[in-house]
């Protein structure tokens, strides 16, 4: 991470905690896409629903399962333990980086507004 972050310029995406601490070191903007739970979850399932029913390779041979979505730790069921856990605790821990500047965005309209202005 370290070395990837060394650059002028850099983007990092993710909700990994141990990239986060590091990335957000040397960061100077932190991007949020803040959205509704019912914006995310929609995706969440759409996205999860086409990796499922076309086996589409993910990564090194991985591939999404029904039996993996829907197991305890699959994404369809972390995303309702951690959601507004994290949509909670982010604002504290970008405090925590006191150089850093937050952009939140609330909703898809907000981030399309926000790109279009950069």
């Amino acid at each position: 991470m370290a070395l990837f972050t060394a650059g002028e310029a850099w983007v990092m995406d993710g909700n990994y905690s141990k990239a986060r601490d590091i990335g957000w070191a040397r960061a100077d903007t932190v991007v949020w896409l803040d959205y509704p739970a019912h914006v995310v979850y929609g995706r969440l399932l759409r996205r999860t629903l086409i990796r499922v029913m076309t086996r589409r390779e993910l990564w090194n041979g991985n591939r999404e399962s029904l039996r993996g979505a829907l197991s305890p730790d699959g994404p369809l069921r972390w995303f309702w333990r951690t959601h507004w856990r994290r949509r909670r605790e982010t604002p504290g821990r970008v405090a925590e980086f006191r150089h850093l500047t937050l952009v939140r965005l609330p909703s898809p309209r907000e981030a399309e507004r926000w790109l279009s202005k950069i």
